[in-house]
């Protein structure tokens, strides 16, 4: 009943029924309208036919609308460049109801009206701790988390949206007062037509309304301009943004934006055109018709409004790239940032062992033995490896442990640790140096004493001023009968959540002892590894002609991925700081321009009275200069306030970063 408690239903065929949800039944799946789309032709004939997943055969009996995902995406596993679901089918199929430490499930529910979420984390705070009391060896330190689907779904971009619209959103304030310096001076050319109306019996209000409307009309041709802008933009935000954009293919120029664009103009055009229309309205008749308008001075409010649009737009530019300068330098300092592994010529080979064939751990052990053995033997390969989770994925299991011979409290947590099952020439092949001990070769297998390794921060943080090799652990927490493996190395930190997470104590299990379904192999190759699937797929196909490759990705990519959102962040902000900047020199550029041709006269007169060029010059200068300086100082202020909502989005850079100020 999931699709039934999200609200969704197929747009063809039906959806799951109760009694298909039981173990032992007909398999039965329904597709996403993508992989309906993209590997059937949108064939609506597929409605009970049959698919083989795997090595099993599911009847197809539904689609689902174009835009329904579901888990929504993940954005920390960068290792996957798709990150939405093809198929769906009942769990009862899949689960091991014997199995009491499988605790990766997500459940979704939707709360009744009369309940609120502090309630139901309390209930299931309940849930957890029965769960605790009746499987101590199980349950241990396993709590379940209750958060809104909707944080899921948005929440870690949330943030960086919402930064991105507030810069938006300065850089139209910057524009929008550009055009009111232009209609200031546009309406200070217009003084003998408008004293002309006047004379004529225009009263100030329909002055004002003419005017307004003028400014309206300007407004409307730059929404209208922005939304074609806007809609050919969409295509090329798309194809920047980073999967972990969350509903990315729903961006569309609709009806909302349209209503969003049109309330928008009017409150520009009508906000920022406001002033000149009171300005103009207020023409003195016999000035006007003297053709000695107000000319600009170092005095009055009509010559201030001006200067005063211009520190506007200095300060709000300048705040702006000052968080623009920020970003880059956090980025910088991610780009910096040792993974733990040498990434190049890398590359990464998904496989997962269909358990029907693949049932006993001998099977495992001796298809991915048999594959190392193919791959190795390719003339441009230089070492093979493999692991279950690899770095920088975001893809990690793990738990709690023993450390024998540690005393043990109860207010007291054990210890937690990431857990990791690699191969014996995995270390090598990734480039992660060993610090202390020895790593896993291939005799540590079945049959021998079981070891483990471990990483520097597990070192630190739970030997702390010791020597770990040779100590021992369990991972049989509460149990009367321990199994103890022996700790054989320590090897460097490797990154697994992303670039920006530091590492968490991780501890690595020998393949040969644990050999799993799912492994990722990786490639050191002597050339561009993306050059060499072709040849790995077939290395495989040698030992099993019918095991797909789920997937194959060059370890740079991933490295490169694991960082896309924190770049999409920072180009398009730095892109708006920069724009901004643009603006407001031009701000700059007009306002001093606009002065220099209402005080030609004056000028003239200076020249007249003795005055050389360098001192008209000067007072050109200075008035320009004025207006920055206070600009700068509004700018530096504003930035040492707004700042503080990036704190989120900075990777080791203080928000008040000095060099970055200067």
């Amino acid at each position: 009943n999931l699709l039934l408690t999200l609200g969704a239903e197929p747009i063809l065929g039906r959806n799951f029924l109760p009694e298909e949800d039981q173990p032992g039944r007909d398999h039965e799946v329904i597709l996403s309208y993508d992989a309906w789309n993209d590997l059937f032709g949108a064939d609506p004939k597929l409605i009970g036919k049959t698919l083989m997943l795997g090595d099993e055969p599911y009847a197809v009996i539904g689609v689902m609308p174009r835009y329904f995902h579901f888990p929504p995406t993940v954005p920390v596993m960068a290792a996957f460049p798709s990150k939405v679901a093809a198929f769906w089918a009942p769990l009862g199929l899949t689960v091991r109801p014997e199995q009491r430490d499988w605790n990766m499930l997500g459940v979704v529910a939707r709360l009744k009206p009369d309940r609120t979420l502090v309630q139901a984390r309390a209930d299931m705070d309940f849930v957890a701790r029965g769960l605790q009391q009746e499987y101590p060896g199980q349950n241990h330190d396993i709590g379940l988390r209750v958060e809104p689907l909707l944080n899921q779904v948005v929440g870690d971009v949330r943030p960086a949206l919402l930064i991105l619209l507030g810069a938006i959103g300065l850089v139209l304030l910057v524009a929008c007062a550009n055009v009111s310096n232009l209609l200031l001076a546009r309406s200070t050319t217009r003084q003998i037509e408008i004293a002309v109306r006047i004379s004529l019996g225009a009263s100030r209000s329909r002055l004002v309304r003419q005017l307004l409307t003028e400014s309206l009309l300007l407004a409307f041709a730059g929404g209208a301009l922005g939304v074609l802008v806007a809609y050919s933009g969409t295509f090329l935000f798309r194809a920047l943004s980073p999967d972990s954009v969350p509903r990315l293919g729903e961006i569309a120029i609709n009806g909302p934006v349209l209503a969003y664009t049109f309330a928008v103009s009017v409150m520009t055009g009508i906000i920022f055109g406001l002033a000149p229309s009171l300005g103009a309205s207020r023409a003195d008749l016999t000035q006007s018709f003297k053709g000695d308008g107000p000319r600009p001075t170092s005095t009055g409010k009509h010559s201030q409004l001006p200067s005063t649009l211009v520190v506007l737009e200095l300060a709000l530019s300048l705040a702006l790239l000052i968080g623009a300068g920020l970003m880059l330098k956090s980025f910088l300092r991610l780009e910096q940032v040792d993974p733990g592994f040498r990434l190049q010529n890398l590359l990464t080979v998904w496989l997962a062992l269909p358990e029907a064939r693949y049932r006993m751990p001998q099977q495992r052990l001796a298809f991915y033995e048999q594959a190392f053995q193919h791959i190795q033997a390719l003339p441009v390969v230089k070492s093979v490896g493999a692991i279950d989770d690899l770095p920088l994925s975001g893809i990690h299991g793990g738990g709690p442990f023993t450390i024998e011979a540690s005393p043990t409290e109860s207010d007291v947590s054990a210890p937690v640790a990431y857990r990791c099952v690699v191969s014996a020439n995995y270390f090598r092949t990734m480039g992660i140096p060993l610090v202390q001990g020895r790593e896993f070769t291939e005799r540590d297998r079945d049959g021998a004493p079981v070891v483990l390794m471990i990483n520097e921060t597990a070192a630190r943080r739970y030997w702390p001023g010791e020597n770990p090799v040779g100590k021992r652990l369990s991972f049989s927490t509460g149990s009367t009968q321990p199994t103890w493996l022996a700790i054989i190395g320590v090897v460097k930190d490797v990154l697994h959540d992303g670039l920006d997470s530091p590492a968490k104590p991780t501890i690595y299990l020998p393949f040969l002892q644990a050999p799993q379904e799912f492994m990722v192999t990786v490639v050191r190759t002597g050339v561009d590894p993306s050059s060499v699937v072709s040849a790995v797929r077939g290395a495989i196909a040698a030992v099993d002609k019918d095991q797909p490759l789920l997937m194959t990705r060059t370890m740079a990519d991933i490295y490169s991925d694991s960082a896309a959102q924190r770049r999409f962040n920072t180009v398009l902000i730095v892109a708006l700081g920069t724009l901004a900047l643009l603006l407001a020199m031009v701000g700059v550029y007009g306002l001093t321009a606009y002065a220099v041709t209402q005080r030609v006269h004056e000028m003239g007169v200076r020249v007249a009275l003795g005055a050389q060029r360098w001192d008209v010059l000067k007072l050109v200068l200075s008035q320009g200069l004025a207006v920055t300086l206070v600009g700068i100082g509004f700018g530096v202020a504003a930035a040492f306030v707004l700042t503080r909502f990036l704190s989120k989005l900075l990777f080791h850079v203080p928000r008040h970063d000095t060099v970055t100020f200067v």
